[in-house]
């Protein structure tokens, strides 16, 4: 319920409309999906302000179980399939997002088709 997550999943959303002709409510409710199935939440230490702070580090695949990505007429839709959510969130941090990024990688794994990120950059 974080207005940030929102605001940068929204905007994701709209984009992958303009990409795909797909319907907004569509992709929400597969990236809601992904994050109700409880993913995998990793706590990790990183450094901010010169110092090591705790955090904890979850990914979602929203769209690579997508039974439409296969379906004739859909080669848009199979590109997003590989797409990834990745949150770092720390109560230490105000607002407690340190970073949101979201990767679909090509085929050569070191050069992402497409790479967003927000990060918390403290002034």
């Amino acid at each position: 319920s974080n207005p940030i997550i929102l605001y940068f999943l929204e905007r994701d959303i709209l984009e992958m409309q303009k990409l795909t002709g797909g319907k907004p409510n569509y992709f929400r409710k597969r990236i809601r999906t992904a994050l109700a199935e409880g993913p995998k939440i990793k706590k990790i230490n990183i450094s901010h302000s010169g110092k090591t702070i705790q955090a904890i580090s979850f990914s979602v695949k929203p769209y690579v179980t997508d039974p439409l990505r296969n379906t004739p007429g859909r080669a848009k839709y199979k590109k997003l399939s590989k797409k990834k959510y990745t949150f770092v969130l720390s109560k230490e941090i105000p607002g407690e997002i340190v970073s949101i990024t979201t990767t679909v990688r090509g085929k050569n794994k070191n050069n992402p088709l497409l790479e967003e990120s927000i990060n918390f950059i403290e002034k």
